[in-house]
């Protein structure tokens, strides 16, 4: 009864989601811009689980990416509908895992409610693209109850070989899950198994995974350039460390002004901003508070030490991307953080032994519970797409440039390029060292056939970065419009010399040496796009052109034809005039 009530209850809350779109926010990259999730070639499933995508290395969740895709298309609502699931059955695992853990069954079903109605999940929720956080979640809970099932139970041999299994595929969906091990260690303190070499070397295994993992994280990270290059020393990376914990703390009980980006602390000179040193002060505050009371309140110390843990990776100690902290890394360190506080308030009342207390209890849980509820539902509107995403992060940081830069991707991607004009100078006016800015910029600046403005951005744009593949390809096409074919091809040359796989160069440079008639050579351009690209029915359809000017008509049908197959409507004129079987 308890687990069908905090299901509906969690439902109730995060119901709105489910009419929510994609966000340009890697949405596009994972998901609707993906063709390997269709694994519509034979390459694209081994592809699939074992490239890193977006700076991370998680094949499960990229599975489940394409278990949707095969399902439902490119439908958003499916890809909703199952984080929402994930979510709840994570719910309902964290209910099972309390109860096995040895808490009382009302007060078990209060932390699951705090872990399922939070705002600060939301984002691990309502995002697509943080599948791998409910995901992994799902599998580390489990593998939290298989291990305490090995120990309370006769079956142990079975529950080992089960948490081994969920361990892995909590691992497979995000490297968080190496903090495993550590884990099942805290599991044994709870249950007054004594720390020693033995209870170390019966889980080798999960540390040798959660090394090999580890490793392959940084490895990811640092390929796609993620890494962050925030200089400071390493008292200033203590303080920030401090402010981040306290920062997650203070935002999982009073969970107000959350965005989908908090940006590092400027300093001011050599000084980072007070509140830093206060977090430091604090922190070393409550830990002194939670020593002194180790004996009296030992499940504040256990609840912790699991909070602490398993958000260790997360504390920007070498710090990687533009955020500083991130909501969505407190989804499963939460479960500690409710446990510590929820067993010690049930521990006062009982000692206390005051029926006016407990009433007094119920009362401010019942106003908390309902706030957080309201605070959630309200937070899910934020995602409904992106635009009203990326205005949230402008409202919350506008003195930040990034959230202009956001919403100026949008602004481009809709043809807005009035709006993307203002968000990209506006961006500028904050940052002007973001070279995205001066691309959307320039694109805009070209749409308004500002070419000579738009070339300038361009320039600015190499300035920051001699080898930026996006700003070749879009001074070339400014420079066709310019009737300079020649200026243009030596940029699409240098883009491909960039990337050999640039479609869009390949098909560019073909663009342009038809208009040049050079026929033959924009056919063998259009040859190797096809070849990286084989789904893209626009590139069959302008091959074929370039094959009828060749005088080539039945392999101009025949791409056409392909073309149609693949959804092409544009191509039916063209069959109809040119092939005498359309």
């Amino acid at each position: 009864m308890a687990g069908l009530l905090l299901v509906i209850l969690v439902t109730l809350v995060y119901a709105g989601i489910l009419d929510h779109g994609f966000v340009q926010l890697d949405d596009d990259l994972y998901v609707y811009e993906n063709p390997d999730i269709q694994l519509k070639t034979s390459s694209s499933l081994w592809h699939l689980l074992t490239s890193y995508y977006v700076g991370n290395f998680h094949p499960l969740t990229m599975l489940s990416y394409a278990v949707n895709y095969a399902l439902s298309g490119l439908e958003p609502h499916a890809y909703h509908l199952t984080n929402l699931l994930l979510h709840l059955l994570n719910t309902f695992l964290v209910l099972i895992f309390l109860h096995e853990l040895g808490l009382g069954p009302a007060s078990a079903f209060l932390v699951a409610l705090l872990f399922g109605i939070n705002p600060v999940h939301v984002e691990s929720v309502a995002w697509i693209s943080e599948r791998k956080d409910v995901l992994y979640a799902f599998f580390y809970i489990l593998a939290m109850v298989f291990y305490l099932k090995s120990l309370h139970t006769g079956r142990k041999r079975l529950f080992q070989v089960l948490t081994f299994l969920a361990g892995l595929a909590s691992m497979l969906s995000k490297s968080m899950a190496v903090t495993l091990p550590l884990v099942f260690l805290l599991l044994d303190y709870r249950n007054g198994r004594p720390f020693s070499v033995k209870a170390v070397l019966e889980k080798l295994h999960y540390f040798l995974l959660s090394g090999l993992f580890g490793v392959m994280a940084l490895l990811s990270q640092s390929e796609s350039e993620a890494l962050s290059t925030y200089a400071i020393s390493l008292f200033d990376r203590l303080v920030l460390l401090s402010h981040a914990l306290m920062f997650y703390l203070v935002k999982l009980m009073l969970p107000f002004n959350l965005s989908v980006y908090h940006f590092y602390p400027e300093k001011t000179g050599s000084w980072l901003p007070l509140v830093c040193y206060g977090s430091l002060g604090a922190l070393i505050l409550l830990v002194w508070i939670l020593y002194r009371t180790r004996r009296s309140h030992p499940e504040l110390i256990w609840g912790g030490l699991f909070f602490l843990v398993s958000i260790s990776l997360t504390l920007q100690f070498i710090p990687f991307g533009l955020a500083f902290v991130a909501e969505r890394y407190t989804y499963i360190p939460s479960i500690g953080l409710f446990y510590g506080l929820i067993a010690w308030t049930d521990s006062v009342i009982r000692r206390t032994n005051r029926p006016r207390l407990r009433t007094l209890a119920i009362l401010v849980f019942s106003v908390y519970l309902v706030f957080l509820g309201y605070a959630t539902h309200e937070r899910n509107k934020v995602w409904k797409d992106s635009q009203t995403l990326f205005s949230d992060i402008i409202a919350k940081y506008p003195d930040q440039a990034y959230g202009y830069l956001l919403r100026s991707n949008v602004w481009l991607k809709q043809k807005d390029y009035r709006a993307t004009l203002a968000d990209s100078e506006q961006a500028l006016a904050r940052d002007p060292k973001l070279v995205k800015a001066y691309i959307n910029r320039g694109i805009s600046r070209g749409h308004f056939k500002d070419f000579e403005g738009a070339l300038a951005d361009f320039e600015q744009a190499l300035h920051l970065d001699p080898e930026e593949v996006e700003v070749f390809n879009n001074r070339g096409i400014v420079k066709a419009l310019m009737h300079d074919y020649q200026g243009a091809l030596s940029d699409f040359n240098r883009s491909i010399e960039l990337d050999a796989r640039n479609v869009q160069a390949y098909a560019l440079r073909a663009n342009t040496r038809f208009y040049l008639r050079d026929f033959a050579i924009a056919r063998t351009d259009f040859d190797r796009a096809i070849e990286l690209t084989p789904l893209d029915a626009s590139l069959y359809e302008k091959r074929g052109v370039v094959q009828l000017e060749l005088g080539e008509t039945e392999q101009a049908c025949q791409d056409w034809q392909h073309a149609r197959k693949l959804g092409s409507e544009k191509v039916t004129a063209l069959l109809h005039r040119h092939c005498s079987s359309p």
